[in-house]
């Protein structure tokens, strides 16, 4: 939207990739074939079939092995749009809201939003701000998961064997909050600078 609160139509598109500004001062403009061609090559970068064609309706689906199964149903799926988000996240400054991963993109609109996103640094990082304290909330349920695998560890076997799983899922689950704390917290440093 303007800051007169329209939404933008047609050649006013353009008028919305305006320059980042990080920290108050002008960096530089990036036109809208810029964007695109960036946004293209990263893509192109995480896609298991770099080259083939694609359709602009749905892109996200072509960084997979199949684009006829939905993005959120493979592994191999979901890995390279997070890798792909992740990318345009640190080359961008923005930061995806929950629902962009879910979004069905198209192209063109999906380039626009990142150069309208880029333009909005507060928003970006009380986001980032956000995502990261709701995964350090998630420290203190490991701390827990922890504590009573701790306590279930007995002489008995079948307890040690219980015991040892809780462990192995407490130290996996600590990894990976802690591995986005880091990544959350490193975006946020990013952003505030």
């Amino acid at each position: 939207m303007t800051p007169c609160g329209r939404r933008r139509k047609g050649s006013e598109a353009a008028a919305f990739l305006q320059s980042i500004v990080t920290g108050g001062t002008l960096e530089a403009t990036i036109s809208t074939e810029d964007i695109t061609a960036e946004i293209r090559a990263i893509f192109e970068s995480n896609r298991k079939f770099p080259g083939k064609p694609f359709k602009s309706k749905g892109f996200l689906t072509h960084l997979q092995d199949d684009p006829n199964i939905a993005i959120g149903d493979s592994w191999g799926g979901n890995r390279r749009r997070a890798n792909f988000f992740e990318q345009l996240e640190t080359r961008y400054l923005i930061c995806f809201p929950s629902e962009a991963y879910e979004r069905n993109w198209d192209f063109e609109k999906f380039c626009e939003w990142i150069a309208y996103r880029s333009t909005q640094p507060k928003v970006n990082l009380s986001l980032a701000l956000r995502y990261r304290g709701s995964i350090a909330g998630l420290l203190v349920p490991v701390a827990v998961l922890i504590a009573i695998s701790v306590c279930l560890t007995s002489d008995e076997w079948i307890s040690r064997i219980i015991g040892a799983t809780f462990v192995v899922a407490s130290i996996a689950i600590g990894w990976a909050v802690s591995s986005n704390y880091r990544y959350y917290s490193k975006l946020a440093k990013q952003l505030q600078s």
